[in-house]
């Protein structure tokens, strides 16, 4: 069961700290404005990510400038979609699965980095110990951060 709005706001993280909603969150992102938010969604699919980025946007309204500094991050290529036929987010970041779960069509650097690049991806992450020396040198000029 969700809990209500003051149920949510009066929970303490480590007995210390308030948690916030997209609004603050989004608020305290444009008083600090060497700050950058990076939003990691865990894996859903195309429209669980349309409800995700309608919620951002109903909340951003007119302040568009704050989307330069939000980062999606996806999990899929659904989701890396939705962000880039979003329109307004320009950091858009894919983490690389590992091989026995990686989709098809992103299963190589080659079919990765293409895919990046017709989706405006800014940056991709994969976890250390997938790291080898080939997928790094593979990556090093995708012009990915």
């Amino acid at each position: 069961m969700e809990p209500d709005i003051n149920t949510f706001q009066n929970w303490k993280i480590c007995d210390k700290y308030t948690p916030m909603t997209l609004a603050d969150l989004l608020a305290w992102i444009q008083e600090h404005e060497d700050t950058y938010f990076l939003f990691d969604v865990k894996e859903v699919n195309y429209e669980e990510c349309q409800n995700i980025i309608n919620q951002i946007k109903a909340e951003v309204g007119e302040n568009t400038g704050i989307y330069s500094r939000i980062v999606l991050s996806g999990k899929n290529t659904d989701m890396v979609r939705a962000y880039s036929d979003a329109g307004c987010f320009q950091w858009i970041h894919l983490w690389m699965p590992p091989q026995d779960i990686i989709e098809e069509s992103i299963n190589t650097p080659e079919k990765f980095i293409k895919f990046c690049k017709e989706q405006g991806v800014s940056s991709w992450s994969v976890e250390g110990k997938y790291l080898t020396e080939e997928l790094a040198a593979d990556m090093a000029g995708s012009g990915l951060k």
